[in-house]
């Protein structure tokens, strides 16, 4: 056997074997996906109520101006001081109703993953992005929601972002941070 030969059969060996690395790999990344959606998904209106109720304690916010001066005023302190609370917001403005989920756009089999970006009237400095956590019926509830309609919302504080992908709306909305929230939308 020539050595031009063995080099085209080791060539296809690796290549083969690369393959199948990268597909083990892509039924990896599926499974653990499916495994989270399994985790967040709530099975029973029980764990709807569940969720809801996690949000009960949360503490009532006028809107976004007061966790936006502590982080401009020191962005640690924003950050240890509000990380994790329980928040309620009311009358929070919708500006966009988004699908967040790229899985799901690359194929995946899971829900998708929604939420709005908001703001308030008491500040112009930064804006709300919330992840709805999913629930049974969110799919036909996001439709609900409207560019401009106001919603209350109870959420636990994620953390801060500066406005990254998030420009075109710094223009028209004068915002430069990004106030990161998970919950639910308690008025649709």
């Amino acid at each position: 056997m020539s050595s031009t030969n063995k080099m085209t059969i080791i060539a296809g060996l690796f290549l083969v074997a690369g393959c199948q690395e990268l597909q083990s790999g892509i039924n990896g990344i599926d499974s653990s996906i499916q495994s989270l959606n399994q985790k967040l998904s709530p099975n029973s209106v029980k764990s709807e109520t569940k969720e809801l109720n996690k949000y009960s304690s949360a503490m009532s916010v006028n809107g976004l101006k007061e966790i936006c001066a502590d982080y401009t005023g020191n962005a640690m302190y924003a950050e240890k001081k509000w990380t994790g609370k329980a928040i309620s917001i009311k009358n929070a403005k919708i500006i966009r109703v988004s699908e967040f989920n790229s899985a799901r756009t690359m194929g995946a089999n899971v829900h998708g993953e929604y939420g709005i970006i908001f703001k308030t009237t008491d500040t112009n400095k930064c804006l709300g992005r919330l992840h709805i956590q999913y629930y049974s019926g969110l799919e036909n509830d996001i439709m609900r929601l409207k560019k401009g309609s106001s919603v209350d919302l109870s959420a636990k504080f994620n953390g801060f972002t500066d406005l990254s992908n998030w420009s075109e709306y710094s223009a028209t909305e004068g915002s430069s941070t990004v106030v990161d929230l998970t919950g639910v939308i308690s008025n649709q």
